[in-house]
């Protein structure tokens, strides 16, 4: 699988509002997103335990990952989803070992939930956590 058959892009119309027009909410706030009439050169590289809480704990990332956990099993199954989750997140298919606890996380039928396991745990590696 080619990383661009596996990273489906969007069209042009179908773009998202870009955040700088949208209201902030609480996710955003604990991934440092300042006030928009605040002006910031720099935004702070270390997250303090509050944001750290509402980011792991917090209704509005836990939905996204819901939302697109059932978005991704309804666009494929198996390796594919796997693979798809991979390039998405790292820009690398995973390793055979990786492989191997993706399918048995996803379950067969890959399923909502274990999709959304499967999204935390990478999410959850230091080569997708790392900021250069």
């Amino acid at each position: 699988t080619s990383v661009m058959e596996a990273h489906k892009l969007k069209k042009w119309d179908e773009r998202p509002i870009r955040t700088v027009f949208a209201s902030r909410d609480p996710l955003q706030s604990a991934l440092g997103r300042p006030n928009r009439e605040q002006i910031v050169s720099a935004r702070p590289d270390q997250v303090t335990t509050l944001e750290a809480i509402n980011l792991a704990n917090g209704p509005e990332l836990s939905a996204l990952l819901t939302a697109g956990a059932k978005q991704l099993i309804s666009e494929a199954q198996g390796d594919e989803l796997v693979n798809r989750i991979f390039i998405g997140a790292l820009n690398r298919l995973p390793a055979k070992d990786e492989q191997r606890v993706a399918r048995d996380l996803l379950g067969s039928p890959a399923t909502a939930t274990g999709a959304e396991d499967l999204l935390w745990m990478v999410f959850m590696l230091p080569e997708f956590l790392y900021v250069n």
